[in-house]
């Protein structure tokens, strides 16, 4: 079933900093953003086959010259026959940026019909401010299984280690353990930056990022708020640890969506609390400031696959 897809467009920011931090946020901003967009320009990107991402595993024809090619000498690590049937080629065949995707794996059991799930799933961190993030650019490629996502860059550079260690130690346990798995079947959830969704969502990776990015921008409107009213950075600090509490308190007694809210508001409290840590009120409010640019998106499911 198709849907429209419906952004909200923009709308001028009712909150203001006052003009001299104003100014400097803007320029920090700028110079915070431009490296993104120099990044979204390379690859250039392919056509757009929709909002699906690619997934091409070991029975695909094109999968071990694209291994070959962009994991050198993966093939030769130890451990990694054992891996192989659960490795997948995710790529970005679109013209839209993934914001989140998480992968989950089925597998078929000798001697019983149907699929099972595996309880194994994986979703990628990125410190980001979830309304930017860009999990996979158009025309980007990376190598997952159930313990491991690396893009190429980073397996030929500071992952190689962990990576051969994951080869190494995957005989050691599930899933890649389990000797009565007769095939695996992976599946992707995605999140892209237009608001559309594509995936069966079993662990409900749309409503959670709707929340993250709600509550992400909640946060920011009120930390522009302080700023406006004039209040010092020890009251703006003083602000976020007492809803640090509250979130917390919120998330442990409350199931259902105010607890998923409760949770992610907790954690952009604390990359607000890192970021001043780092680099003062200023590094903060850039935060926030960046975060109200982009318009309010409200996530469409265009396919239930």
């Amino acid at each position: 079933m198709q849907y429209r897809l419906r952004t909200p467009k923009s709308q001028p920011s009712r909150l203001h900093a006052p003009v001299s931090i104003r100014a400097g946020l803007f320029i920090l901003v700028a110079l915070l953003l431009l490296p993104g967009v120099a990044a979204s320009q390379a690859p250039s990107a392919p056509p757009d086959t929709g909002h699906k991402l690619t997934l091409i595993g070991p029975n695909d024809r094109d999968f071990d010259s694209l291994l070959t090619s962009n994991f050198p000498g993966i093939d030769l690590l130890d451990g990694f026959r054992v891996v192989r049937p659960f490795l997948v080629v995710l790529r970005n065949d679109t013209s839209h940026a993934a914001r989140t995707y998480m992968m989950v794996w089925d597998r078929e059991v000798l001697g019983a019909p149907g699929a099972r799930p595996l309880n194994a799933f994986f979703t990628r961190y990125d410190p980001a401010p979830a309304v930017s993030r860009v999990a996979l650019a158009p025309g980007e490629l990376r190598l997952v299984a159930p313990t491991l996502d690396v893009s190429p860059e980073d397996y030929r550079g500071k992952k190689h280690s962990w990576v051969a260690s994951v080869m190494h130690s995957a005989g050691e346990g599930p899933p890649y353990s389990m000797a009565d798995t007769k095939s695996v079947i992976p599946s992707v959830d995605v999140v892209f930056d237009d608001g559309a969704c594509t995936g069966a969502n079993r662990h409900q990776t749309f409503e959670r990022y709707q929340h993250e990015i709600d509550s992400e921008r909640e946060l920011a409107e009120q930390l522009l708020q302080l700023m406006d009213a004039r209040k010092s950075a020890a009251d703006i600090v003083a602000f976020l640890k007492n809803e640090s509490d509250v979130a917390s308190s919120v998330g442990a007694g409350q199931v259902g969506e105010a607890g998923v809210h409760a949770f992610f508001r907790g954690g952009h409290i604390q990359k607000f609390l890192s970021q001043y840590r780092s680099g003062g009120i200023e590094a903060m409010m850039t935060r926030a400031w960046a975060i109200t640019r982009y318009p309010p998106l409200k996530l469409v499911r265009v396919s239930p696959e």
